[in-house]
């Protein structure tokens, strides 16, 4: 099997485009149910993303893929959200590429670009119905905390979100 985990390319676009639909499809999916009861645009959502890549532009950003075998599998993104801190964003593995650890690749790879970009501290948000990952964030040394101002959560969701941070 071979892995390769790199910042995206304009020749990459359609490929992000495909793995940011399917991540949203699935939370949109999760989020109409109770408690939550939102409805998420997932096409709005992927092409808010899309016109917005400049966010996770180097050298303060990115937007890694994992390609395993010539085939997207896995995505991850990460923004300078303050002079010292960094939020991870839409982490997703492929169902189909799931238990060969590219999550733990993943997440290395954003906490080894932080402490390079000199962030002291580490941020993101998540669904309580996300387990693995919450478990995953966990192993790596990510602690429950309060909302952050730059997360840009919809306020309806506000409290049905876990948020979490890592001191680096």
């Amino acid at each position: 099997m071979n892995i390769q985990i790199f910042q995206y390319k304009e020749s990459n676009l359609e490929g992000i485009r495909i793995i940011l639909n399917e991540y949203l499809s699935f939370i949109a999916k999760e989020l109409i149910r109770p408690p939550w009861n939102f409805t998420l645009d997932v096409e709005y959502a992927v092409n808010f993303t899309m016109n917005n890549l400049d966010k996770f532009a180097e050298p303060d950003g990115r937007l890694l893929l994992v390609e395993v075998d010539g085939e997207i599998a896995a995505t991850i993104s990460l923004r300078k959200i303050r002079e010292d801190a960094g939020e991870i964003k839409r982490m997703y593995v492929n169902p189909k590429f799931r238990g060969k650890k590219l999550g733990n690749l993943l997440i290395e790879e954003v906490i080894e670009i932080s402490q390079r970009n000199e962030f002291s501290k580490l941020y993101l948000d998540t669904a309580h119905f996300m387990s693995s990952a919450i478990s995953l964030y966990k192993k790596y040394g990510f602690k429950e905390t309060t909302s952050y101002p730059e997360s840009v959560i919809p306020k309806g969701l506000l409290n049905t979100m876990i948020f979490m941070m890592k001191e680096l």
